[in-house]
């Protein structure tokens, strides 16, 4: 019997915020153990002797909580999930009282009316209590609600502001109007409120009536405000009122209103809207400096400047000799003498004064005064210093330039204008006057429609000097003239921008574009266009395309493709592409570094997008096949109602496993329909992905480590050498599971199976009985005393003999290599390690893992031969195609194997090396060699499939036989990922080591197995049947999508923009691909204030509706524009 009275399912309790709450658990009795083991309870609530009590905390919205209950009775466990919802949500709350503003400019603020030609700036406050803190209130009028008067606008926050239009004025000619008989005519009002003056009961006779010509106006309006869910509006209004009216001959108050006090006047102080400082100018030169105050010719009066003897600060109030103010326009202008080589500043004082005529007296009604500040240089003996090295750098063909020249000045103030006196840049690139060097080098040139210069080719780049050893340079060398703005000096300087053209291919990108509705569109318009919200001067390079603001959403797909045919990137646009929508994720920044410094280029604000079809952990499948009659439901909304409890947990043979234990595979500890848990289990033994453990092999090796057949022991303290770190063993280990991949392209799993069993040594393979270890060390054999490589040595370590007897071995991974760079490069980090385990590999896996390898591919003949003698090892596959490649100069070993035709020892070091480079070149990894080449050893010509094809066919056909269907090619920008520069990177190794997967699906057979919004299919889930028949789905996400296109052909990295390639934290790895919408790119140090500018908006990202159905290419073959490539209605994408 459960020991629970209800079902999962349950909700237990519908309470109001802040209303405590002390509710029993539906138990039949105490359990021994009571514990939340997913979800969590309202906050302020708490378990105690079985019941759930406390004071839930305010809540945004009405919230449903959802936990799961683990009861313990004795050996008897029971999960059940349930329920409580909190309603309560506060609605906004006005503070601002309802009727006429007091919007008047006075120093009490208190004026509850405001004269046309004047400044609002007011502010509307509400509050809410229940709103998080990164989220505000927003404030608008709806259609119908009333109008602002004309010239007064409404932020989102609630602030109105601006400058009061003028209020309609009578025309003179309509006199006093009054009520007649005669039809409408042409003046706007045809009647009047023409008074009598009455005083103490008498009227006053003769009196002459001079009416207001304004007419004054209320703008009543109704403003809404929203904390996202409840909407509340209050009507307000605001009295705006002519100059005239506040006459004191006019007789049209004759009543107390409670507007107007006998303080209130018509006269308006003039409004100063010249900055304060000047900044700097040049003496010796003819200078104007314009004042200006805020003044509508229909205001009544004239403004007169008068300069002040004295400061604010008592100090004397003095303009440059020379110059004199003009009191009508408020010019201070005239010519400045020669000054010494000094900065004067000048501080004055002036005094903008509104003038009236009363009776032909002109007085001054009121005034301003405001103080100004200018600068005069005199004659500098001015300097410009060079800050950018003659070398600016290296950038490959096609690629976006970040570079800059800068210099800086003696002289203040002055900004450095470049221009290009000498020289020319790459093709492509443009010298900007601010030093930004622009654009994307063009390695082909066009001559239709438009010409086009591209990087320079001989005859279709066919032609070869001297047996193709010569090479056309492509460093450009240029000069560049700094001068300040003043033009007191100007310097020059030669720069040179070396172009790296590898190859002749050309790369892509892919970008997805949106098509928001109208509406959006314009709201987003409005929020990138703001510079409140991305200040001008923190902007990297505002006027480049690439960077700047990005006033269009433009969202990176793939970057640095091989350039295909529109029709080849349509029919990889076939499969897993479908129209659809991503989320909008959080606001967040990065910055981009000089790779392999520490000097930030740039950084951007972007959005983060979030694929919600693709998984939270792991893999999502690419496909799944539809059959049978069960119904497929998406998107829909309750995805936690289980009707029939707990959802089943099958394993990949349909088993329930719903009573084992099971482990969640990240922080979301609630099991839902489409999750993943994975459950202990012994059954695999191939691939393995197992821990570092501790393991004493011979003294030396300390740890090991095994992952897909292969042992690697890594060497302790040892010898006086330091330790190996764990981090190296386990990036050597990822390095092993990504060339045992099986998923990898064109690999045969049961032969690679057979490669996996014979590294281990099973019964039956080539070594039985001697499992293959990769050896990891630390430095070099010198960095140990004594050296335990040298056979003599081995006895100084107990056991070392008796371990190099038990296993197979080929060679060291060394971590900081003594031969290589210290701190270590990517490259040679990379480098080492898969040439090392290659060795490895290719000796002890490779022969016996593909049927007839075990002959073709004998890595040790010499070994061989002993047991063999009639062994023929110089006819087979392996030794052809090496002595094809040395007879055709294309590989020399005689650097350490001269006798490798003779003696099959030598023949085996030759072996090792020759299929190391036959590997390495087939997968296009010469970019990892110093310089790209190993030449004269292995010839350039050597480097790709196509030149191992035209030069050693042999050698091409032994590895497509015997190494491709066990061997998968990593993917480059995961190994930079692992390994990044100066020994950092992160592994990002994952045990898995006899752990099964179980897919959380459907209790019965008839019950709909339902998607939600975080719900997909997984790499290892079978269980998802649909009805309409038979056939293969193919899953749209991101990955997927890619996936699809990167088979197109090669993709280089450095394509990537370079804050994806950039850690962001020092000593990790670099970014890499980042689903995201740019917003703007800044200069270094600037993207916290924009982020804080842009926290504290009003616009909300999530408004966006991110739908895609379309690539955007931006170039195809043949073609340098861009191409539209629109996802196709195929039902078999899902």
């Amino acid at each position: 019997m459960s020991n629970w009275t209800q079902p999962s399912g349950t909700v237990l309790v519908t309470s109001n915020e802040e209303e405590t709450i002390s509710l029993g658990l539906p138990l039949v009795a105490s359990p021994d153990s009571l514990t939340i083991i997913a979800g969590s309870l309202p906050p302020g609530l708490r378990i105690y002797q079985n019941n759930i009590v406390g004071t839930p905390k305010q809540v945004e919205r009405s919230t449903t909580f959802t936990f799961v209950l683990r009861s313990t009775v004795g050996t008897v466990i029971e999960d059940r999930t349930f329920k409580i919802v909190i309603n309560g949500p506060d609605d906004p709350l006005w503070k601002t009282k309802e009727g006429r503003l007091s919007v008047g400019n006075s120093p009490i603020n208190n004026r509850y009316f405001i004269l046309d030609n004047e400044i609002i700036d007011f502010q509307l406050v509400a509050t809410d209590v229940d709103l998080p803190e990164d989220k505000t209130l927003e404030f608008w009028i709806d259609k119908g609600d009333g109008e602002l008067p004309p010239g007064i606008s409404m932020s989102k926050t609630g602030k109105l502001s601006g400058v009061v239009e003028p209020l309609l004025a009578l025309d003179k000619r309509s006199k006093a109007g009054q009520y007649d008989t005669a039809n409408y005519d042409m003046y706007l009002h045809d009647f009047s409120n023409k008074s009598s003056l009455f005083y103490q009961g008498q009227l006053i006779q003769n009196y002459v009536y001079n009416p207001p010509k304004k007419l004054n106006r209320h703008y009543d309006f109704k403003v809404s405000v929203s904390d996202g869910f409840a909407v509340v509006k209050r009507n307000f209004t605001i009295y705006v009122v002519g100059e005239d009216f506040l006459r004191a001959d006019n007789i049209v108050v004759q009543v107390a209103t409670g507007v107007f006090t006998a303080d209130n006047t018509y006269i308006r102080t003039p409004v100063w809207i010249t900055p304060g400082d000047f900044g700097y100018r040049r003496a010796n030169n003819y200078i104007t400096l314009f004042l200006e105050v805020l003044k509508n010719e229909n205001q009544e009066g004239a403004v007169r400047y008068k300069l002040m003897p004295t400061n604010d600060d008592n100090t004397n109030s003095k303009i440059p000799a020379g110059m004199t103010i003009d009191t009508n326009t408020g010019e201070i202008a005239g010519r400045v003498a020669y000054q010494p080589a000094i900065t004067t500043e000048y501080k004055f004082t002036v005094r903008a004064e509104l003038l009236l005529t009363q009776n032909n007296v002109v007085s001054v009604a009121t005034f301003k005064d405001k103080t100004f500040t200018v600068k005069l240089l005199g004659d500098v003996d001015s300097s410009i210093a060079w800050t950018s090295k003659t070398k600016l750098g290296s950038i490959p063909a096609n690629q976006i330039s970040v570079f800059r020249v800068q210099g800086t000045t003696t002289v203040p103030d002055a900004p450095l204008f470049y221009t290009l006196t000498a020289g020319r840049l790459p093709p492509g690139l443009s010298l900007e006057y601010n030093g930004e060097i622009m654009g994307t080098v063009v390695q082909f040139g066009q001559t239709s429609p438009t010409v086009i210069t591209g990087l320079t080719f001989f005859d279709n780049d066919n032609m070869t000097f001297d047996n193709d050893t010569t090479s056309i340079d492509r460093i450009y060398t240029f000069t560049v003239e700094a001068k300040d703005r003043f033009g007191f000096s100007s310097t020059t300087k030669q720069f040179t921008i070396e172009v790296i053209d590898d190859d002749d291919t050309q790369y892509s990108n892919l970008y997805m574009k949106p098509f928001l509705k109208e509406g959006k569109r314009e709201a987003y318009s409005d929020f990138i266009s703001n510079p409140a919200n991305f200040p001008p001067t923190s902007i990297y390079r505002p006027n480049d395309p690439n960077f700047g603001i990005q006033r269009d959403i433009k969202i990176l797909a793939y970057a640095g493709i091989e350039t295909k045919t529109i029709s080849e990137f349509a029919i990889a646009s076939q499969k897993w592409h479908k129209k659809r929508r991503f989320n909008v994720g959080a606001l967040k920044s990065a910055v981009a570094k000089t790779p392999g410094t520490q000097d930030v280029v740039y950084e951007v604000v972007y959005v983060e997008l979030i694929d919600p079809a693709k998984a939270k952990v792991g893999e999502t499948k690419k496909s799944f096949v539809q059959q049978g009659s069960m119904q497929l439901k998406a998107d829909l909304a309750q995805r936690n109602n289980h009707p029939q409890g707990t959802p089943t947990l099958l394993d990949s043979n349909g088993v329930n496993r719903n009573d084992e234990k099971y482990i969640f595979t990240g922080e979301d500890t609630q099991l839902d329909l489409g999750d993943e848990v994975l459950r202990p289990v012994a059954t695999e033994t191939d691939y393995v992905q197992g821990p570092l453990i501790a393991e004493n092999n011979g003294t030396v090796f300390d740890r090991s480590l095994t992952v897909n057949g292969l042992k690697l022991v890594v060497a302790g303290e040892v010898g006086g050498a330091p330790r190996v770190p764990d981090e190296w063993a386990k990036k050597t280990a990822r390095v092993v599971d990504l060339i045992t991949d099986p998923n990898g392209s064109g690999i045969n799993t049961t032969h690679q199976r057979n490669f996996i069993k014979t590294l281990k040594g099973d019964t039956g393979t080539k070594h039985a009985g001697i499992p293959t270890v990769q050896r990891i060390g630390y430095g070099g054999g010198s960095s140990y005393t004594p050296n335990w490589l040298e056979d003599a040595n081995i006895a100084s370590y107990a056991g070392l003999q008796a371990f190099n007897n038990s296993v197979a071995q080929k060679d060291m991974v060394w971590y900081r290599n003594t031969n290589g760079n210290n701190p270590p490069t990517q490259r040679r980090d990379i480098e080492e390690i898969m040439e090392h385990v290659f060795h490895t590999i290719h000796a002890f896996g490779i022969p016996g893992a593909v049927p007839g390898s075990s002959d073709a591919v004998e890595m040790n003949p010499d070994i061989r031969i002993g047991n063999e003698p009639s062994f023929d090892w110089q006819n087979t596959a392996l030794h052809l195609a090496m002595k094809q490649a040395i007879d055709n100069g294309q590989y020399d070993p005689s650097g350490y194997s001269t006798d490798w035709a003779t003696d099959p020892e030598a023949a085996a070091v030759a072996y090792t090396e020759y299929t190391y480079l036959l590997n390495w070149s087939m997968w296009e990894m010469s970019e990892f060699w110093e310089n790209g080449s190993l030449s004269p050893e292995w010839a350039d010509d050597m480097r790709t499939p196509a030149g191992l094809l035209a030069n050693n066919p042999l050698g091409y056909a032994l590895f497509n036989t015997y190494f491709a269907p066990v061997l998968s090619k990593p993917d480059f920008a995961v190994l930079r990922t692992i390994f990044g520069e100066g020994d950092t990177g992160v592994s990002g190794y994952i045990v898995n080591q006899g752990l099964d997967t179980l897919t959380a699906t459907a209790n019965t057979d008839t019950d709909p197995f339902i998607f939600g919004e975080h719900n997909v299919v997984k790499a290892d889930s079978d269980a998802v049947l649909a009805s309409g028949g038979q056939g293969k789905k193919y899953i749209s996400n991101i990955t997927n999508m890619q996936d699809s296109i990167k088979a197109l052909g090669r993709t280089e990295y450095d394509f990537l923009p370079l804050w994806m390639r950039t850690p962001q934290v020092a000593g990790e790895q670099e970014t890499g691909f980042i689903l995201a919408i740019p917003l703007c790119y800044c200069k270094p140090g600037t993207s916290n204030e924009i982020m804080i500018n842009l926290r504290n908006r009003t616009y909300d990202f999530k408004d966006l509706d991110i739908e895609i159905d379309r690539y955007i290419v931006d170039s195809v073959v043949g073609d340098s524009n861009d191409q539209y490539i629109v996802f196709g209605k195929y039902n078999y994408n899902a």
